[in-house]
Order: C-alpha cells, then structure tokens, then sequence
C-alpha cells in the first residue's frame, strides 16, 4: 500500500499512485491500485473510471474485475453478480473472488 492511505490521507497517497502510473503508464498494478485508492477515498465514479481503464488494457486481469464489482456494489449498478463471475473464473476460484460472491449471493438473498 503507499503511504497515508489507511491513515485517511488520500490525496497523499493519490498523488504518489498517479505519479507512479506516470512512469510506467502500462503497469496493471499501478493502474488498479490508483482505482483502488479512489475507491477508499469515496471517489467511487472516479475508480470505476479508473478500473475500466485497466480492464481495457487487459480485459482479462481478474482482479480489475474482483474490484469494479466491489465498486460497482458501493454505487448500486446492477452489474456486480456478473463482474464477480467474471473474476472467479478468471481467477480461477481464488478464496476471495468466491468470498466476494458468496457474499454478494448471500446480500441478494441466494
């Protein structure tokens, strides 16, 4: 995690995560992780964004999808059940694409 994202400063932290997406533009792990801490500041239109951004790069990276889905709950978009899914397959069943579901089932009452 950078610095000052779980003390509450997220534009510390959101300036070095963009900084770092500007030195290597093409990174997964940096664009997902600047989407992520939008996300944790409440900035949850900008990390749905930013998570889509990453997922055109690579539509295939589970974990944007794991955190579009967490995004998406936050917002109310109906598309959460499919994007998680989406990333338990393409995770191939990890522990947490399928907690995340078996939560959003639960949530869904199924």
């Amino acid at each position: 995690r950078l610095p000052g994202a779980t003390r509450g400063r997220h534009a510390e932290a959101l300036s070095l995560s963009l900084r770092s997406e500007q030195l290597d533009p093409l990174s997964l792990p940096a664009s997902v992780n600047h989407g992520w801490l939008l996300y944790w500041a409440r900035q949850y239109d900008a990390a749905i964004a930013q998570i889509r951004k990453t997922l055109e790069q690579r539509p295939d990276f589970p974990l944007a999808h794991l955190m579009l889905a967490i995004a998406n709950c936050r917002v109310g978009e109906p598309e959460v059940v499919a994007e998680l899914e989406r990333a338990v397959v393409l995770a191939g069943g990890t522990s947490a694409t399928v907690a995340q579901l078996g939560h959003i089932y639960g949530v869904g009452g199924r």
